[in-house]
């Protein structure tokens, strides 16, 4: 509402640019060279991997195993959608709290064991397991995806963030939200980096 007119285009020269394939691998070039993002870029891959193949599952199993209707199961995640607003709201909070390093650890250590829940749910009444099982999985994954996104951005120059946020986004095809943590840092931004 608050916007008057558009705002040009701005277009690098030619010249400037060694072309898409170029940047992309400057980018994987970048975190692997550094031991602390190949760390996070194999623990997001890993988990947005086996996350993927657990969701896949999980409508197939609650549906066969556990008897629910859609309706039921259109509650049960809509209610565990709650994890990811808790871990969206906290996240920042958390990792000020514990520490950027801490944080990235113990979310990540916590999205697998989240999903145990689901398999120990008693087949009576199911649901309290499930809502619980992907509120903390939606928390610890957001918390994680936040935090590392953070600290990745916190330290890096902008050409190289370009260039890794666009191997990112074929890395792991995911939407992922970062916010600013440090307090030191001289980026102050939220970036979004998802699929086209």
């Amino acid at each position: 509402l608050g916007i008057r007119r558009r705002e040009p285009l701005v277009h690098a020269p030619p010249e400037e640019r060694a072309g898409m394939k170029a940047e992309l691998l400057e980018g994987v070039r970048y975190v692997l060279r550094n031991r602390h993002l190949r760390a996070i870029a194999i623990c997001t891959a890993n988990s947005n991997f086996f996350g993927n193949v657990c969701y896949a599952i999980l409508l197939v199993y609650v549906v066969r195993r556990m008897d629910l209707s859609a309706g039921l199961i259109g509650i049960v995640l809509s209610c565990a959608n709650i994890g990811l607003l808790i871990g969206a709201l906290t996240a920042g909070w958390i990792a000020a709290e514990f520490g950027i390093g801490r944080t990235i650890l113990a979310s990540a250590a916590l999205v697998g064991p989240s999903l145990v829940l689901i398999p120990l749910a008693p087949l009576a009444f199911p649901v309290p397991f499930l809502v619980l099982s992907l509120i903390m999985f939606g928390f610890s994954g957001t918390v994680y995806n936040i935090t590392q996104i953070s600290f990745f951005i916190s330290g890096v120059p902008w050409q190289s963030l370009i260039q890794r946020s666009g191997w990112q986004r074929r890395q792991h095809r995911g939407l992922c939200y970062g916010s600013k943590q440090q307090s030191d840092s001289r980026i102050r931004c939220q970036v979004a980096v998802g699929p086209r």
